[in-house]
């Protein structure tokens, strides 16, 4: 394996057998814009997780109010054959 300086290499590209950066990673790098990748895939993984507990919360609440619907159909019923 070759040897790696102090410079900035990601894991495909010393697996690739590369030392420097490709093309498209030192664009992403020297101008920032990794970073905003990165953020925006964080900000859509958060969205997600709270979606997700948004809809189990939703989801506890309606399975608690089954036994009330339950009980009220067949009161209603009751009421219709009497």
């Amino acid at each position: 394996m070759p040897m790696v300086s102090d410079t900035l290499v990601s894991w495909d590209t010393l697996a690739a057998g590369r030392l420097a950066p490709s093309a498209f990673e030192a664009t992403m790098l020297s101008e920032g814009k990794l970073y905003v990748v990165l953020g925006v895939v964080l900000l859509i993984w958060v969205g997600i997780v709270l979606f997700l507990l948004h809809l189990e919360r939703r989801m506890r609440l309606l399975e608690r109010e089954i036994p009330r619907l339950q009980a009220k159909i067949t009161e209603v019923e009751d009421e219709a054959y009497n």
